[in-house]
């Protein structure tokens, strides 16, 4: 018996030892790809706070403005004298505390005796401003780049600044010109953006430990499979794969469960002017339809939307635009900017090559002007009275495929007037013919709905009745989203 096991325990071993150094392999490299995932997501999200927090920035700006064009004629005098900079970059830094660091990038080889790239850079290190040279290629960066191009003072976009791990600065610079007029250097200011730091600081932690941890784990698993392996416990090994995977798939349903909670609106609307009603059907625990609506400052502000995929990458990206949506519609109020805004943080971040549609709208509910942008979207139906007609829309493209100019229009809504917004897994549904459902029969049905008063229970009743009766019994195969808002009057 003894001869018999040891052939099949051998290869046990070897299959066991590859097995350990895949696992190994694999956890550096998630771990690696984990911290650089982390990186961009933390200057995606600098990015976004920084544009949202205008007020505090501008003040911060200002002050950054004022100091140091106040000073740039001191450095042009010390330039055209072919003096040291580096006394007053430590004044500059000492007089001013936003500032975290300051340099004179000169022009490649305009410095006579010094090497091409020269640079003196003052800086805080704690309580202490220090002088040092920039060792990088500045050229490349865009607060010289920029300034170089156009002679003009300007702002960078925020950015992690590499000599501190957690800061996240934004600079400022102006040209310095000699008597000629030459633009000779670029006097540069680093302002951290603290508030974001603070932010970006927390995600970096938080998630970083969480990967630790993870990485943990896997170390505490390689040691038992050793384990199980010089004792031959086949059975036991097996077992123990098996609840880890069964964990594992259990944990991806809640996180599942939980991206979609979060992703749907917990309150609708329900004024003396407007109302909004919805209804969703999902093929999966999460998926790509997005609706959401929001009252501020006497607009309803609404959008709808379809990710062109599935599962948690489409619902991950979905609550990312509809946190986008949420930050955006705070300080514009334009549906063509917020969606340009939208798009350009979707075209930053889509690794995975997913798009979406989406319409965009806000109701003044003091005069009922409708202004909406549709990239892509279907559009929704108008329903006044016994009429039921469609919107006009312009075919702007979806977001997240490429930088686009949305062109934006408007209507005059009379009172109670109901707009019908839908995600394409409504009129795509099929029966067991293959036909689709399509927009002209949902109209159609819509306006035998509309001849009694308009009651959004009642039309998302006749939405559901509808699609039914038409897929006589076939499982749906996306989506469905179905969103209706009833502008019963003006405010007085």
């Amino acid at each position: 018996m003894k001869e018999a096991h040891k052939p099949f325990n051998k290869v046990n071993m070897i299959v066991i030892c590859v097995t350990i150094i895949l696992m190994f392999v694999c956890g550096i490299l998630q771990y690696y790809f984990t911290w650089q995932g982390i990186q961009k997501e933390m200057e995606t999200r600098a990015k976004i706070e920084f544009n949202i927090n205008n007020e505090k920035i501008a003040q911060l700006k200002n002050t950054v403005e004022g100091a140091i064009t106040n000073m740039s004629t001191a450095f042009e005098q010390q330039l055209n004298a072919s003096g040291d900079m580096r006394p007053l970059l430590q004044r500059l830094i000492a007089n001013n505390s936003s500032v975290l660091g300051s340099c004179v990038a000169f022009v490649p080889g305009s410095v006579k005796g010094e090497p091409k790239l020269y640079a003196p850079y003052a800086y805080r290190d704690g309580e202490t401003i220090k002088s040092s040279l920039l060792s990088f290629d500045y050229t490349q960066r865009e607060w010289f780049s920029k300034t170089i191009s156009t002679g003009q003072p300007s702002w960078s976009e925020p950015y992690t600044d590499k000599g501190g791990p957690f800061v996240v600065v934004t600079t400022y610079s102006v040209p310095l010109k000699n008597k000629k007029g030459t633009i000779m250097a670029v006097l540069s200011a680093d302002i951290p953006v603290s508030e974001l730091s603070q932010e970006s600081k927390n995600i970096y932690a938080s998630m970083g430990l969480r990967y630790i941890v993870i990485l943990l784990i896997q170390a505490f698993g390689l040691l038992l499979i050793i384990i199980i392996a010089w004792r031959s416990v086949k059975s036991l090994l097996q077992s123990k794969a098996f609840a880890k995977e069964n964990i594992r798939l259990n944990d991806e349903l809640s996180i599942n469960q939980r991206l979609r909670t979060a992703i749907i609106p917990r309150n609708l609307p329900c004024t003396e002017n407007v109302e909004v009603k919805a209804k969703q059907q999902m093929i999966e625990a999460v998926g790509g339809d997005l609706y959401d609506t929001l009252i501020i400052n006497d607009k309803l502000h609404f959008c709808i939307g379809n990710v062109s995929n599935k599962g948690a990458a489409a619902a991950l990206s979905m609550m990312i635009t509809r946190t986008a949506y949420h930050t955006f519609i705070r300080y514009e109020i334009s549906p063509s900017r917020i969606l340009e805004e939208m798009n350009k943080a979707l075209c930053e971040i889509n690794e995975n090559q997913l798009f979406g549609t989406m319409f965009i709208g806000v109701l003044d509910l003091k005069s009922g002007l409708l202004r909406y942008c549709n990239a892509g979207h279907h559009a929704p139906i108008i329903i006044k009275g016994a009429e039921t007609t469609t919107l006009e829309t312009t075919p702007n493209v979806p977001m997240g495929i490429t930088d686009w100019k949305y062109e934006e229009q408007q209507l005059t809504l009379e009172p109670d007037t109901a707009i019908i917004l839908y995600t394409s897994g409504l009129i795509e549904a099929k029966n067991h013919n293959g036909q689709v459902l399509g927009d002209k029969r949902l109209a159609l049905n819509l306006r035998a709905a509309s001849e009694q008063k308009i009651s959004l229970e009642k039309v998302l009743e006749r939405i559901d009745t509808v699609l039914k009766r038409h897929m006589e019994g076939q499982e749906l195969e996306d989506d469905i989203t179905a969103m209706a808002i009833h502008f019963k009057s003006r405010e007085s």
